[in-house]
């Protein structure tokens, strides 16, 4: 499909790729998008790895986990599944507003930590481990 619409000098494929280089690309990255299409993407591992690097997100409505790694209007955009114009339109805002952009990076990083660092959801885990005994 890429060679069929001329896309070869815009889209790679990169197969595995080593942790190294995978934090590089996470760092220079601007925004980082998921559009899945139904609920078989249950989570989205890499959005929240994208948020530990303070990236902005544009992700689809999927009624699935992603809604919560991915907070409409905090941490980016959550756009109707199949909506390419609202795609476009979402990484172009991010994209061209710097200072949408950088607040959204921040509040990325913030809702990583908060939500996803290794210390607070242990800590988490321990409190509900707590009420439940």
């Amino acid at each position: 499909l890429v060679e069929s619409l001329g896309l070869t000098s815009k889209v790679a494929f990169l197969g595995k790729v080593s942790d190294t280089d995978l934090k590089a690309f996470y760092s220079a990255a601007r925004v980082v998008t998921l559009t899945s299409i139904d609920e078989r993407e249950a989570f989205g591992m890499c959005l929240v790895e994208a948020l530990s690097h303070g990236r902005p997100l544009v992700t689809t409505k999927v009624p699935s986990g992603m809604q919560f790694v991915n907070r409409d209007g905090y941490t980016g955009f959550q756009v109707e599944v199949g909506d390419v114009k609202a795609i476009s339109v979402a990484l172009s805002k991010l994209l061209d507003d710097d200072l949408l952009w950088q607040k959204f990076s921040l509040q990325a990083n913030l809702h990583f930590k908060e939500n996803f660092e290794i210390s607070n959801v242990a800590r988490a885990y321990r409190q509900i481990y707590k009420e439940v005994l």
